[in-house]
């Protein structure tokens, strides 16, 4: 004797030759999903965070760099702290170690919020690499 149930399993084989989701599935997969994207937000936030120090670390590095070329081109005399940076005030180009570090982006970190002004005028954002 034919159990009754296979019968009915078999009649929907045949008349449905694909099996597909059912929505509580997807539902359950989706929110799945949601969970593991929320638990690596944190991480790439550190992670862009870590990259930005990265960064600044390594402007900090070009500065000092710079400071000690500046020395061994001026008998071992250092730049004054009021030169270094700009002797006209925002202009980066007056400043005695611009010769040594030409880009823009190198005397300030990612994460400042100020402007700087360019030789050009048009100002040059503490953020020259895009944050997002």
């Amino acid at each position: 004797m034919k159990n009754k149930i296979s019968d009915q399993s078999n009649a929907w084989a045949i008349k449905c030759p694909y099996k597909a989701f059912t929505l509580i599935e997807l539902l359950v997969v989706i929110a799945i999903i949601a969970i593991l994207v929320a638990m690596m937000l944190p991480a790439l936030s550190k992670a862009k965070e870590a990259s930005r120090g990265v960064l600044c670390l390594n402007n900090t590095r070009q500065i000092g760099m710079a400071y000690q070329i500046y020395a061994d081109d001026h008998q071992g005399h250092y730049p004054t702290f009021r030169t270094w940076l700009y002797k006209r005030v925002g202009d980066l180009t007056t400043g005695t170690l611009y010769p040594h570090i030409q880009a823009e982006g190198s005397y300030l970190c990612p994460t400042d919020k100020i402007e700087l002004a360019a030789p050009d005028g048009v100002p040059i954002m503490a953020a020259i690499i895009p944050m997002e």
